[in-house]
């Protein structure tokens, strides 16, 4: 909507001007936290003096404006081995959820309005709750955060414990046990000035950004070691998300543009972050500024909420998490030859070169050509292709000379390099980076005329949608529909996809929905400003 404004000069004292702004905060950002806080901090990043001053102070699950509500977002057998005082349990199963966008149901989605309210609702928050976020891991703690922001909370009412529960533990000590009792609250995220949406990138919303629509924003893929290799474009990078939970997605790569970072890069340790120089000239060396809105995405979404709140948490710089992230971009393939379910010319279609780089997939066959090693007393004397999940059998000579290992070279997918180099041990399989075992078949020592089988693993399994223009959730989905994968099953599916921008923000507009349906008091699905 635009507006147009007519400028006058008034001149204001200056402690009339102080006032006014204090009340336009305030005002702007909800009724609920007008009341002056001594929690209300200037950063989310928390220090655990600050925190234990509260402790002290008698504020954590207590009452009135100054109330902290401090939760641990970590596995129950780490929280009652340790935790900080106080501290409540909750589940990181209970902080996202299987949802619909777009043509398939995704896992770890933001909660929706009744799951939210009842988190809320069980540990006593209320609309003058301070919550602090802590944990064993920041991954949790973080996505915690998110969540939060996304429904609405004010930034200065969320607080993350610098250094978590372990920089806790080395200054004051943890305390073991039970969760404390908390009385429940009747608050709801519809009184919370608005549902921040902004925050958070939908399935469109970063299509739009792929196609170029969408300007001035740099996607920031925040993948760790474990499935960085999805961004290098590296074959079985991306796996575990579905039932079974073998399954991969159809392909790997990254979102067009998209710079990496490891967010492990942006904290040391034992969890402290880095200072914030440190964390400019981490992000401005991949191209990002604060004049840039920053799209962060991992393999699931959470991840990415590490550099989410980095960037949205401590350097105020513009945000927004890539909800669904490459479990939800990797399943979106038009390629059928290759497991992708949707039309060729799907509009939903990610697995395309304006999309998307560095495009390999999953299910592709895997041929290899054993060639010569450098060695020469260890030789594949049979060249030969393997394709597919069959076994297939090469038989080495090793001359009068003898050796200890075999050393071998292989080629993929008919390149002219070789991609790596191994030496195999008698009697020890071992697994190549592309998805096959090579395993010694006599057993003992080498002798002449040995034989190597080479046999493929874990490449079939790839998570189908079903054809364009119908939704399916997959076998996780808490409504218990099912999609059919490589190894065979049943479909059941609902709801005709009848347009793509709609059904592609079918989650917030859902949340916008619920927070327009009333019932929770003064707040609503406005706009909020970016400071709140």
């Amino acid at each position: 909507m635009h507006m147009t404004v007519n400028r006058q000069k008034i001149m204001i004292t200056a402690p009339f001007l102080a006032v006014f702004i204090a009340a336009l905060f305030f005002v702007s950002c909800g009724s609920d936290y007008e009341k002056p806080s001594t929690t209300q901090t200037g950063s989310p990043l928390t220090a655990a003096s600050t925190l234990k001053l509260w402790i002290d102070s008698g504020n954590v699950n207590g009452t009135g404006y100054d109330r902290v509500v401090i939760l641990d977002v970590t596995p129950y057998a780490t929280y009652t081995a340790g935790h900080v005082p106080g501290a409540l349990f909750v589940d990181s199963n209970d902080i996202s959820q299987t949802r619909t966008e777009g043509v398939a149901a995704s896992t770890n989605e933001v909660l929706d309005g009744s799951r939210m309210d009842d988190l809320v609702q069980r540990y006593g928050i209320d609309g003058n709750t301070t919550v602090v976020f802590t944990g064993s891991s920041l991954v949790n703690a973080t996505r915690a955060y998110f969540t939060f922001r996304y429904w609405g909370f004010p930034k200065s009412r969320l607080k993350l414990l610098d250094g978590l529960n372990g920089n806790w533990n080395t200054t004051y000590g943890l305390v073991a046990g039970l969760p404390p009792v908390v009385a429940r609250s009747g608050y709801s995220v519809k009184s919370n000035p608005g549902l921040r949406n902004d925050l958070r990138v939908s399935l469109s919303e970063m299509i739009d950004y792929a196609d170029g629509k969408i300007p001035n924003v740099l996607p920031i893929d925040d993948r760790t070691a474990a499935t960085a290799g999805s961004y290098a474009g590296i074959r079985g990078s991306t796996a575990g998300l579905f039932n079974p939970s073998g399954d991969y997605t159809v392909f790997e790569g990254r979102i067009r543009g998209a710079q990496a970072i490891a967010v492990n890069t942006l904290y040391n340790g034992t969890n402290v972050f880095n200072p914030s120089d440190q964390l400019v000239a981490s992000f401005t060396s991949i191209g990002l500024d604060s004049t840039k809105t920053a799209y962060t995405y991992c393999k699931v979404g959470f991840q990415g909420a590490i550099a989410f709140f980095v960037l949205d948490g401590i350097l105020g710089w513009p945000v927004a998490l890539y909800d669904g992230s490459w479990a939800q971009w990797g399943q979106l393939s038009g390629d059928s030859s290759m497991k992708g379910q949707l039309n060729a010319s799907s509009p939903w279609r990610t697995d395309i070169a304006g999309r998307s780089d560095n495009i390999v997939y999953n299910f592709e066959s895997l041929p290899l050509s054993a060639v010569t090693s450098t060695a020469t007393q260890n030789d594949l004397t049979t060249s030969g292709t393997f394709t597919g999940t069959a076994n297939s059998t090469y038989v080495v000579t090793i001359d009068s000379t003898g050796g200890v290992t075999d050393t071998f070279s292989w080629l993929v997918s008919g390149t002219t390099s070789s991609r790596a180099n191994v030496a195999i041990t008698a009697g020890s399989p071992q697994p190549l980076i592309n998805g096959v075992l090579v395993t010694f078949a006599t057993g003992t020592g080498h002798a002449l005329n040995d034989t190597w089988t080479f046999t493929a693993t874990a490449r079939k399994n790839i998570e189908q949608y079903t054809a364009d223009g119908t939704v399916c959730s997959a076998a996780y989905s808490a409504n218990g529909t099912s999609v059919t994968n490589s190894n065979g099953g049943t479909t059941a599916c609902t709801n005709t996809v009848n347009s793509f921008d709609t059904d592609a923000n079918r989650v917030e507009e859902a949340d916008k929905a619920y927070m327009n349906s009333g019932g929770g008091g003064s707040g609503g699905s406005g706009s909020v400003p970016a400071g709140c």
